[in-house]
Parts: C-alpha cells; structure tokens; sequence
C-alpha cells in the first residue's frame, strides 16, 4: 500500500494535472510518483477512450497501485469500483476538498475531464461529475456540507464568560466533523491554542499547523470561525490558493503609525500642525481600508468566507448553489467579492 504522502502526491498530482488537454497526458504524469504504474497507465486510458470494454485489471502491480490510490481492496471488483455511480460525494454528504478520496472518485475524475474536453460548461460538468476548477488557481475541487459539523463544549473552558480553547487540544477534539477527517484524516492532529483579538479573530499558521481562535462569548461564531480557519487548513493541504491579512498590503505598521500620530497631536496646539496630523490620520485610515478591501478579494479567502456562509447548507443544496455560481460565471474564489 501507498504511504498517507504518497496518496496525498498523487491526489494533488491528480488535480494539478487535469488542466492539461489530454487523458494520455495526465496518467502519464503519474509516472514521477510511483514505479508500479505503467500497467495502470494503460488501463485507465484505455477505459477513458473506450469505456464499454470494462476496466478489470487482474491483480499485479496494477492492481495493486490502483489499491493503494483509492483505498479500494483488490479482492474486490475494480470494474464496480470504477464503473460505480458518478457522484463521489453525492446526496448522501461547505468543506471546499480537492477530489474525494471515496470509491467512484477516479471515473469521476476522468468523466469530468473528457467534458472538460468536450466544451461541457463548467456548471453542466459540477451538476454531473460533483467537480469543478478553481477559477483562480485551475485546481479540481468538490465541496463537502458542513451541516453535521460541531464544536465539542467539552474541549473549551469558560473566563470572564468568553470560550477558549483547552490547553493541548487537536482539531480533532474541538470541530467533530467525521465526513471531513474521512477526506482528510492529518487536520484531526493540527494543533489549536488562544489566539489574541477580539471576538471572531483567528488565524491559521501552516508551518505549525496550529490554528489559533480569540476567546467568544458565542459558540455558534466560534463554529463559523473554527470552520474558516479550517478551510484555510484544506487549502494548503490540497495546494490550493490560501489566505492572507491585511498586513500583507500594508508597508507600515498602521497601530504604531496611528499611536504615534496620536502622542503628537496630543502635544501641540498648533492648528496648521493638529490639521496635518489629522490629515495624516485619514491617509491612514485609506490604507488601512484599501489593504482590507484586497485582503477580500485574496481567493483564498473569498474561499473560506464561502465556507462560512453556506454551513447550513445540506449536501445536495450546497451543490445546486455552486452549480447556480458557476452558470453565472463566478465560483467560489470569486463570488463574494469582485475584484477590481
């Protein structure tokens, strides 16, 4: 069997992979990753180009590399597996994953690829595959509902009537969302700890793998916050486009700036000096709003906003709305926020 890093390559392989024009061209990238591929490679394009012969390789390092990739056991019959239902996420299951790591998940990879390459609309081609391309970073993605997913009271404590987070806690103990570990099992160990701020303040660090939430008087907002950072987590863990700050737009400290722009008003009585103290005070306040407004529009978040506001949202209603975003010509790296 493929390590968990392995399995992880050749998922992203697979996504990064699906822009090019040909079926021939994306199997064989495979190549890089493992040397148990070569009879495979010639299975999977075969089934692509002529899908009525079956695709039932008998055992070998095929099948056993087609194991390893999808979990799915060799005794079994592979034909089912890949000739399965096209719906790998289906009615039965708003996480936004790379291609699910489910059975059914490769053919409907490859369905979507030969609509891809027949000028199948991208709203068409999510409607029937359960997929579709990040318009800003070309990655193939499918969503996962949120709605079953919730904080366990036991992994916070309460000071001063705020929620934080217990010392030592896994994401694992604190968001219970099975269908997401499934998909991803690594974000059930990322670390979580106090973060500053105010209430709904939270970042997510990807070198440590820790994501970092203020104290909340409210549970549901810490939800919708845990499920953002979350997001951010998926991103970088499927080599999407992530988030970012408005610090990032900015090449001043705007606290510091403001502080010290506040000490000299408060010492001079000088009107033409207060007025261009306060001038000052409102360029700065214009950057400060301008590097928010392009924090928005960083995909990344627009993404995890989008997370946020469809957690509600069942399986199949979670779907329909990204099918509807897409047929308007927007997805969800996009929608929220236009940019400039």
């Amino acid at each position: 069997m493929a390590t968990e890093q392995e399995r992880m390559a050749i998922s992203e392989k697979l996504s990064q992979e699906g822009r090019e024009s040909t079926i021939e061209a994306l199997m064989g990238s495979l190549k890089g990753i493992t040397t148990d591929i070569p009879g495979l490679v010639a299975d999977i394009v075969s089934y692509a180009k002529d899908p009525s012969k079956g695709f039932a390789p008998e055992g070998g390092a095929s099948a056993r590399w087609f194991e390893s990739l999808t979990g799915y056991k060799t005794k079994d019959s592979i034909s089912e597996m890949v000739g399965g239902a096209i719906n790998p996420v289906g009615a039965a299951k708003a996480m936004i994953i790379g291609v699910p790591r489910a059975p059914g998940a490769t053919k409907s990879l490859l369905n979507f690829l030969r609509s891809e390459e027949r000028g199948i609309s991208p709203a068409q081609n999510m409607a029937e595959t359960g997929l579709y391309r990040g318009s800003q970073d070309a990655k193939v993605r499918s969503v996962l509902s949120d709605a079953p997913a919730r904080l366990d009271p036991k992994a916070f404590f309460k000071s001063e009537g705020k929620f934080y987070v217990e010392d030592q806690a896994k994401l694992g103990d604190v968001l219970k969302h099975p269908d997401l570990y499934k998909q991803l099992p690594q974000l059930a160990e990322y670390s979580m700890d106090i973060g500053r701020g105010a209430p709904g303040s939270a970042s997510f660090n990807p070198q440590t793998r820790t994501i970092k939430l203020a104290g909340d008087f409210d549970l549901d907002r810490l939800l919708s916050t845990t499920l953002h950072e979350t997001q951010h987590a998926v991103q970088r863990k499927e080599g999407f486009i992530g988030g970012g700050s408005p610090s990032q737009f900015l090449n001043i400290d705007v606290d510091a700036a403001r502080a010290a722009l506040q000490r000299q008003l408060d010492t001079t009585r000088d009107p033409a000096t207060r007025d261009a103290i306060l001038r000052a005070n409102v360029r700065l306040t214009e950057k400060e709003n301008e590097a928010k407004r392009l924090y928005f529009n960083i995909p990344g978040e627009q993404e995890a906003r989008f997370t946020e506001s469809t957690r509600n949202l069942s399986q199949s209603d979670l779907q329909a709305r990204v099918v509807n975003m897409l047929s308007s010509g927007v997805d969800p790296q996009t929608a929220l926020y236009r940019r400039p």
